[in-house]
């Protein structure tokens, strides 16, 4: 699990328009990142693949929580899980996404009615889960395993 302090969230460091940090009682982390406003979202986690587990396949998730007024989340977000080497240059947004045949079209909001559209889903502890990709650890992996959520095409 990788905690949202650990996760790259674009404009994070502009602590007061764009994100806040809060503490909610249902969550296991002591801090979440809540989402005021962007014009586009970009959230990036990475984990150093020589921990996991050889022979095994990984599924990566998005687990969040909407508000009552949360809007935007309509628009098809880009999802994508990315074995990285070590040293790679870790460029703009589009060309990490571009051509990579693990990207996938998404859509963080659980209301959208469009058919075999990749959507989120429930968990019973009420937030929503996105899945984001799988991985297939080999024996002997170097290198980072990138996970990508993102909508820069829209702005807003």
């Amino acid at each position: 699990m990788v905690g949202a302090r650990e996760l790259c969230l674009i404009w994070a460091e502009d602590k007061y328009r764009y994100w806040s940090w809060i503490s909610l009682p249902e969550s296991k982390l002591e801090k979440v990142a809540s989402l005021n406003r962007v014009c586009w979202l970009e959230i990036r986690g990475e984990i150093d693949m020589s921990i996991l587990s050889p022979w095994t396949l990984y599924k990566e998730y998005l687990v969040y929580n909407l508000t009552e007024n949360a809007n935007g989340f309509e628009v098809p977000v880009e999802v994508a899980v990315v074995a990285r080497h070590y040293g790679f240059e870790y460029g703009p947004l589009d060309a990490a996404l571009g051509a990579d045949k693990s990207k996938r079209t998404a859509y963080l909001d659980p209301k959208m009615e469009i058919d075999g559209a990749r959507l989120p889903k429930n968990r019973a502890d009420g937030w929503l889960e996105m899945e984001l990709g799988e991985f297939q650890c080999r024996a002997e992996e170097d290198g980072e395993l990138e996970m990508i959520c993102a909508e820069f095409k829209d702005l807003w």
